[in-house]
């Protein structure tokens, strides 16, 4: 099931993108040690302004519950198995840079050989994802909940699209896949978060 949702804001939106090399599944939210992963560093880079709103769309996943009731073709009922999101960013402005934070390969269209087969989260592969809102007007003008944005924990890029003019680029597609990662502290699965405070110290635009 797909929920195709646009963000509402009064202004750009600005991306940010981090990564760390440090395994999420061991040393961050760990199954063992029960880290937040809030607390594994990641430092926030610059990566471009959407010139619209950001577009998510949410996946839910359901699998089916079989047994001698309902018999073995039509499930007797059906269970919750997770949730994910597919995050477009249109940017008419970025930093080329910052987003091959993004690629799997050595910069120069090689792997290396142990590349294949790495895990998102027990191999550190995943990259950390702001949306930044920049309103107009003061937010209880707006709407008193309006919140300062989404940040998601696990996320990678599932393809990049350029739009030119001649030999011009004048702006980026990023479709971003997001999934959520297990903090056992609180025994939840962790997908995106809006506390503004996750929001503070990230760099100007530039």
């Amino acid at each position: 099931m797909a929920e195709p949702v646009w963000l509402y804001n009064t202004g750009p939106v600005d991306i940010y993108v981090g990564a760390s090399s440090l395994d999420i599944n061991v040393n961050g939210a760990s199954l063992t040690t029960g880290v937040h992963p809030s607390t594994v560093s990641v430092t926030p880079y610059y990566a471009g302004t959407c010139e619209q709103y950001p577009v998510v769309e949410g996946t839910v996943s359901w699998g089916p519950v079989f047994n001698d009731i309902g018999g073995p073709m039509e499930s007797f009922d059906e269970e919750f198995q997770g949730q994910s999101k597919i995050i477009v960013l249109d940017m008419n402005r970025f930093n080329e840079t910052n987003l091959n934070i993004y690629d799997m390969d050595d910069g120069d269209g090689s792997e290396a050989t142990n590349a294949r087969g790495k895990l998102l989260l027990a191999n550190g592969q995943y990259v950390r994802l702001w949306m930044k809102f920049r309103n107009f007007g003061t937010i209880n003008q707006i709407a008193p909940d309006l919140p300062a944005g989404e940040m998601y924990w696990a996320t990678k890029m599932i393809n990049k699209y350029y739009d030119r003019l001649g030999s011009v680029v004048r702006k980026t597609r990023l479709i971003i896949g997001a999934r959520p990662v297990y903090y056992p502290g609180a025994k939840k699965f962790l997908l995106y978060s809006r506390n503004s405070t996750h929001f503070n110290g990230l760099p100007e635009p530039g």
